[in-house]
């Protein structure tokens, strides 16, 4: 997990990163993660800060645990942390707009490092994986979490992680610089995942509709 700071959160002795440096240093922390078999491919959780789901996800410290053992040394997540207390005290004096101002330029820098508008479009809480290949974005796809429910989008992202990592644990060594190849495995597994729950969905749907006419 490699979270993301609005603001300079080093001195509070925390890993990751300031947003602020965050495109000077991101393909450099995706190439270090690979070289020293800490990642083999990575993700990027997407949510929007003044959110319900925002809040609980970065609060629920269980979440982040399970999260960081699922993806193990196989999947790198960088997400945004919003409990500084420098953000925290931007809140309590009424300067909430600045936060969402700084979480916005965010944003602008993310879709110039991957070349595209399509982070200004999607619904979040989203998931979005890539694959790198040194200094290059090979690719990359955003699988949104669309339910309403909380715990249904929090158990969603568990289930397209591990369907990630399952897709790459076990690409022997000698494979691991077929980058392109490593990611159309992702890409298969976690679309699968998502066919099963849209079909699983309406199977549940359907039944609950039989039982209300039979």
């Amino acid at each position: 997990m490699m979270p993301i700071y609005l603001f300079n959160n080093k001195e509070n002795g925390n890993i990751g990163i300031d947003a602020i440096n965050f495109k000077k240093e991101f393909l450099k922390i995706c190439n270090e993660h690979k070289k020293t078999n800490r990642a083999r491919i990575f993700a990027f959780i997407l949510t929007d800060f003044h959110t319900t789901e925002a809040n609980h996800f970065v609060l629920n410290s269980e979440f982040w645990n399970t999260l960081h053992t699922i993806s193990g040394h196989f999947l790198t997540i960088f997400h945004f942390d919003f409990k500084s207390e420098e953000v925290n005290s931007l809140f309590r004096k009424g300067q909430t707009e600045f936060v969402r101002e700084q979480y916005i330029n965010f944003f602008t820098n993310l879709n110039e490092i991957f070349d595209t508008t399509e982070f200004s479009k999607i619904k979040m809480p989203s998931i979005l994986f890539f694959q790198t290949d040194k200094d290059v974005i090979l690719d990359f796809f955003c699988q949104e979490l669309d339910s309403n429910n909380l715990q249904q989008n929090m158990d969603d992202l568990k289930d397209y992680i591990r369907s990630a990592v399952e897709a790459v644990i076990d690409v022997k060594d000698e494979y691991l610089k077929n980058s392109n190849e490593i990611y159309q495995l992702l890409k298969s597994n976690v679309e699968s995942t998502k066919s099963k729950k849209v079909w699983s969905t309406r199977i549940k749907k359907a039944i609950r509709l039989y039982e209300l006419i039979k």
